[in-house]
């Protein structure tokens, strides 16, 4: 007799139920951590839109010579487009987007993979555990 595990069924206060719907597990040992309650609020929450990224859409190919250690499943992609699709800045907004994205770079919780900032293409992002050490 085997024991399957069964397939998690998200709560009624967690999800519509849609197929396809993802989540993303944050641990209470970065919530309470020094570097996670160092960030601003919408620090916090552009992570949380991060984890949505990297656990809800199509992962970025990394067809780059320099980036060769690097597995293109640990990588998601983040840019202002979506950042303002999330409704969490306004197209204006980018100064304040890509300086909370360096917070959470310098915070230790993601790192640069890809800019495209010259290319004009999205930049990659993988998640980091710098964060640890942080505090």
């Amino acid at each position: 007799m085997s024991s399957r595990k069964k397939k998690y069924r998200p709560k009624s206060f967690e999800s519509t139920g849609a197929s396809g719907d993802t989540s993303a597990n944050i641990y209470d040992s970065m919530l309470t951590s020094a570097a996670f309650m160092g960030l601003k609020d919408r620090q916090q929450v552009l992570y949380f839109y991060c984890k949505n990224q990297y656990y809800g859409v199509r992962k970025p190919k990394l067809d780059y010579p320099d980036i060769e250690a690097v597995q293109s499943d640990e990588c998601f992609y983040m840019n202002l487009a979506l950042a303002v699709k999330y409704g969490l800045y306004t197209k204006s907004g980018n100064k304040e987007f890509y300086k909370d994205m360096k917070a959470l770079v310098e915070a230790g919780f993601i790192d640069v993979v890809s800019s495209g900032k010259i290319t004009g293409t999205r930049s990659i992002y993988r998640f980091s555990d710098r964060w640890h050490n942080t505090g």
